[in-house]
């Protein structure tokens, strides 16, 4: 998977967890993503820096704040802790156990 591919992946599967409809919801992607940043974590490779351009190409828009990059970190580590698809956007929607 390319830089690109992945950015775009992060993109569309955070859009979905928190509530956007057009957002990747498909499991298998989601899987894709959660384990190619997992072992990019192990490897002290991509993870980060994935992360940190993610941040700079498309929260530091001026459409978005401060509140949206915490929002961004927050979901990250839910997102690799959990093994439940979709808990993060239930919480959101008051659904999901907090």
């Amino acid at each position: 998977m390319k830089d690109l591919e992945l950015l775009n992946l992060i993109d569309g599967v955070f859009a979905y967890d928190t509530g956007c409809g057009s957002g990747i919801s498909d499991s298998i992607l989601r899987e894709q993503l959660k384990d190619r940043l997992i072992s990019s974590t192990e490897e002290n490779s991509i993870y980060p820096d994935v992360l940190k351009e993610y941040v700079n190409k498309t929260l530091m828009k001026p459409e978005y704040s401060f509140e949206d990059i915490v929002e961004f970190a927050k979901w990250v580590e839910k997102f690799l802790k959990d093994d439940q698809p979709n808990s993060y956007r239930l919480q959101m929607e008051g659904l999901g156990e907090g």
